[in-house]
């Protein structure tokens, strides 16, 4: 086995964990299944450059239990963290946790204590803390500077995540196409 397809299978086996440990956000008629084949991506460009098969892991079951799935738009939202800046403003990403489980809804409309602990045991899961590989990033797209943009050109990059955080709030994920 390379060291590529190694790193590969640990960064599928750190998502799968992740998802087992969030797997109580999720109704029971949820299931999560890890792509067993992970890309490799030019940085620079945001290019597919190869994609490495790795050893299938487990699928995941929702335990959240509840009798109602929450509307499929309202999510949790676990906010990844970088401690890089570009163009003056720092680069975070974000992992949307949705349909949830009805549940875990307290009675004002904001998430339940104990979905906002498995929110963040699956923030940790992703990015233990320990700076052990494989290292989640986050994509910084390129951008090309048209007129009348002041803005200048740049290269894509990544940037290692360092933290991640929840907010007591529910995340809405709206699509960007349409």
């Amino acid at each position: 086995m390379t060291a590529d397809v190694a790193l590969a299978n640990a960064c599928v086996a750190r998502v799968r964990t992740a998802f087992a440990a969030g797997s109580n956000l999720f109704h029971t008629a949820y299931t999560a299944q890890v792509n067993s084949e992970v890309d490799e991506i030019d940085p620079l460009t945001g290019n597919v450059t190869d994609t490495l098969a790795t050893t299938p892991v487990a699928v995941v079951n929702g335990t959240g239990g509840t009798p109602n799935i929450a509307p499929p738009a309202t999510a949790m939202l676990v906010r990844l963290r970088t401690g890089t800046f570009i163009a003056g403003r720092r680069v975070v990403g974000g992992a949307y946790l949705s349909p949830l489980a009805q549940g875990l809804f307290t009675s004002d409309g904001t998430p339940a204590p104990a979905q906002l602990a498995i929110t963040a045991a699956f923030g940790a899961a992703l990015v233990p803390g320990d700076g052990s590989a494989p290292h989640l990033v986050v994509w910084s797209r390129p951008y090309v500077m048209h007129a009348p943009s002041t803005r200048p050109s740049r290269v894509g990059s990544v940037a290692l995540v360092t933290v991640t955080t929840v907010k007591d709030q529910f995340a809405v994920l709206r699509s960007r196409r349409g």
